[in-house]
């Protein structure tokens, strides 16, 4: 009986010569999608039916032909802002702004952008950054839309290097979250950014990282992990210093082994491609420093002996990025009373690096039973012996003086 029941509905809900005010009380009466999609299909509803039903099945209200007839005849504002969204969406934003027209529970206005036929890149980008993530989602849906969305994006990073890119990272991080562009796709688009040029909210950046760290350990082919630290890199590289704050160990959704393994890589990377590049010297300070929080934190489990200030050094130079690390200096703290004695037992390689990023500190008393000033001086005589005098050495000379300092910035009032 009830499928008998449902099945006249639906014959009255396609019926074009039925009144707007029985397709409005078939509407009310009835939760079927096959019933509401056929009213918002059909060229008789009303006004209010449209706006309920443009808010699920709104392709359907889009393409009735009673939509065209309530533009020309109907005041309501709603329609002729749904109607300006879909016919043409650059002059919809230039007239209402990308803020005030799908910023503010504009999820409709996002929709119809992104189901017309004249979609843009910069209309588009509009909605990515703007509009809401459910929108987004919801028009997705539409195959269709999908493929023209995948369209307009690869289309910007496939032609010519000086050709603008409307698009902002954080729509593209949106867009790759989806899989409607690809890990490659990404590449391409992120590769024609400057330098520290761009940035996004926090929660976009940590599902990107949280993504690549989920592909990275569970992908088993060397020349595609390498890729995704490569493309991990390149993302950190044209974005402002202030999103690798958000590149949280305690957060990560991968092992601490795997996390520090995948940043050492991303940090070679990073120091890599950006030697000669000043803008990026925040970018390799924080990693730096995030790769010494853990060495830290790992270090204070050990017995914290001779071999595990080898063990330490040798963490970074498996790596090879021994220098960069003495370059930022980055805090690795050892300056305990109770360690010198065993840092004393290490390899004059292992002091030479604990000494050079200040491990140690950046003065030392000059005394022949401080352990410190050995260390300090068994470096300096090392660097004197086989570079001669220059600027590598850590001191010159300490005859007449109390302290010796091995960094400019150090001051001895």
């Amino acid at each position: 009986m009830k499928k008998e029941h449902l099945s006249i509905l639906l014959e009255k809900a396609q019926d074009e010569s039925a009144s707007k005010e029985e397709l409005q009380d078939i509407w009310y009466s009835s939760k079927s999608v096959r019933i509401r999609k056929a009213i918002a299909s059909n060229p008789n509803s009303g006004a209010e039916v449209l706006k309920m039903a443009a808010r699920l099945y709104l392709e359907e209200v889009l393409e009735n032909p009673g939509f065209e007839m309530l533009k020309l005849f109907d005041s309501d504002p709603w329609i002729t802002k749904i109607s300006e969204a879909y016919e043409d969406p650059n002059a919809f934003f230039v007239k209402y702004g990308k803020y005030t027209s799908i910023g503010f529970n504009g999820d409709l206005f996002t929709r119809a952008v992104l189901l017309s036929k004249k979609l843009t890149p910069e209309a588009l980008n509009c909605c990515l950054c703007y509009g809401s993530r459910t929108a987004l989602d919801r028009a997705l849906k539409n195959k269709e839309v999908f493929s023209n969305i995948q369209r307009l994006v690869r289309q910007t990073f496939t032609a010519e290097k000086d050709v603008y890119s409307p698009y902002e990272i954080e729509g593209l991080l949106c867009l790759n979250k989806r899989k409607v562009i690809t890990n490659e796709d990404l590449f391409k688009a992120v590769s024609r950014f400057g330098m520290a040029s761009t940035s996004a909210k926090k929660r976009v950046y940590t599902d990107f990282f949280n993504k690549i760290q989920k592909e990275y350990i569970s992908e088993q082919n060397t020349t595609a992990k390498d890729f995704l630290v490569k493309l991990f890199a390149r993302v950190l590289i044209i974005s402002r210093s202030h999103t690798l704050n958000w590149i949280d160990p305690y957060s990560s959704v991968v092992s601490r082994e795997v996390f520090i393994d995948f940043i050492a890589k991303v940090f070679k990377t990073v120091v890599d491609a950006t030697a000669d590049k000043y803008l990026t010297t925040d970018h390799r300070r924080i990693l730096s420093n995030i790769l010494c929080y853990y060495v830290r934190e790992k270090f204070n489990r050990s017995e914290q002996n001779a071999s595990d200030f080898e063990a330490v050094y040798n963490f970074f130079k498996s790596y090879g990025i021994v220098n960069a690390i003495v370059a930022n200096r980055s805090g690795l703290n050892f300056r305990h009373n109770g360690w010198i004695e065993e840092i004393e037992k290490t390899s004059l390689e292992v002091k030479t690096f604990l000494v050079k990023c200040e491990s140690l500190g950046s003065w030392v008393p000059v005394s022949d039973s401080d352990g410190r000033y050995k260390i300090f001086n068994d470096v300096n005589e090392n660097i004197y012996k086989t570079e001669g005098v220059g600027r590598s050495l850590l001191f010159k000379e300490c005859s007449m003086r109390k302290i010796i300092s091995i960094s400019d910035s150090t001051y001895v009032y």
